[in-house]
């Protein structure tokens, strides 16, 4: 005898009102949601016109006219539907326009501003890159994210500058204080300047990831340079028996052990 009326409309209805639940901003999201909220919510209106076009078939199934008339329209809604789709996958397939075009409705979306200076940077379009990372800190944004990468600007463009980097990454981890690539980036800046902060960075970072044998090595390397040998020769061990088995890592933690051995006086940092 088919569904009810009333299961029918409870169904689509509520399958419609939850689908929009994570763009009502009852939940606090962390993604770009968009039209893909429409996309998941048009399921039970689609369904709900094709079960009540076939009901309408199967009761008006003496009268052919009418479902040609029925098959056309749900032909039509469906290669609607379908071009919609086709369109829109085209500007998700794009990140620039997707996030160009998701700041014209929402000027102010951190994370499209984001995602872009980040698309930029990989283009190396320097200038878009920080005119956008720098907006989506203006606005006042509370995610580590657009300090960090504004960070990674100064380190990585022609505009190079360690001391603007370091502040935004001290700006992220304020943030986030276990944002991993905040405190990988500032421990960087802080080994190649020789300041003895660095070991407490990238002690933060073993606890985050205790078996990156990266961050044994620059920990042997900043003990060593600081003149703490033993804790040097340790890191160095507990380094080579995390890369076990890769040929080239062992050969670098091998070097890198010899050459803390043969130190005979610590080295005192200026």
């Amino acid at each position: 005898d088919g569904i009810s009326n009333f299961r029918l409309l409870f169904f689509t209805t509520g399958w419609f009102l939850v689908a929009l639940v994570p763009s009502s901003g009852l939940i606090p999201t962390n993604a770009i949601i968009q039209d893909h909220r429409m996309a998941v919510a048009m399921i039970s209106l689609t369904f709900f016109c094709f079960y009540r076009g076939w009901r309408l078939i199967v009761q008006q199934g003496r009268w052919i006219g009418l479902k040609y008339v029925t098959l056309g329209i749900l032909c039509i809604w469906l290669l609607t539907l379908s071009w919609i789709t086709m369109q829109r996958a085209v500007i998700w397939g794009d990140h620039e326009a997707l996030f160009v075009e998701s700041l014209k409705y929402e000027p102010e979306a951190v994370i499209a501003l984001n995602m872009l200076g980040l698309h930029y940077m990989g283009g190396e379009r320097w200038e878009e890159a920080k005119e956008k990372l720098v907006s989506a800190i203006r606005i006042g944004s509370t995610s580590p994210r657009p300090y960090y990468n504004l960070g990674l600007f100064y380190q990585r463009s022609p505009e190079k500058n360690e001391q603007l980097a370091s502040m935004l990454f001290l700006d992220a981890l304020k943030r986030d204080p276990h944002h991993w690539s905040a405190n990988f980036g500032l421990a960087q800046i802080y080994m190649r300047q020789g300041k003895p902060e660095a070991t407490e960075l990238l002690l933060t970072l073993h606890e985050l990831r205790p078996k990156d044998a990266n961050i044994h090595y620059n920990l042997s390397a900043m003990c060593s340079y600081l003149g703490q040998k033993e804790k040097a020769l340790v890191w160095a061990e507990q380094g080579l028996m995390l890369v076990r088995g890769h040929a080239e890592d062992t050969k670098k933690f091998e070097e890198l052990r010899i050459k803390i051995s043969s130190q005979s006086e610590a080295k005192v940092p200026r």
